[in-house]
């Protein structure tokens, strides 16, 4: 009868420990970072190391399959981002003007299915 009753509780946390350590996923997320504007030709940096250009406007779904479909030279740039990390996303668009973006890969952030840097066209200057 000890047996029995021996074999359903070790069962149980067995199953239960599984669930409570299967963290994996949440412990880093794929960063997509694309132009959202014609004709661009921007250089993109993440923490000052190149991660790549881009020469072609993305036109596509901000959903998973659709940018990891199209992450080739040119149209969309990816980077892993660590929970926890502190990431700087500059880019430059080789006129003189640059922008940048902060990103703290918080869990909210990791957690989010796909996130994504849309990199928009440079502000024109005011005229003087």
């Amino acid at each position: 009868m000890r047996v029995v009753r021996f074999v359903p509780v070790t069962l149980v946390m067995i199953a239960t420990s599984c669930i409570v350590h299967d963290s994996t996923a949440s412990q880093s997320t794929t960063l997509y970072v694309y132009a959202a504007f014609a004709n661009p030709s921007v250089t993109v940096r993440v923490n000052g190391q190149a991660l790549g250009q881009l020469t072609r406007q993305y036109t596509g779904g901000n959903d998973c399959a659709s940018m990891a479909a199209v992450v080739t030279a040119g149209t969309m740039l990816r980077t892993t981002l660590q929970l926890g990390q502190t990431y700087e996303i500059q880019w430059d668009y080789g006129d003189g003007r640059s922008d940048r973006d902060d990103l703290a890969a918080t869990t909210d952030v990791v957690e989010t299915p796909c996130p994504f840097e849309a990199i928009g066209a440079a502000a024109v200057p005011p005229s003087r």
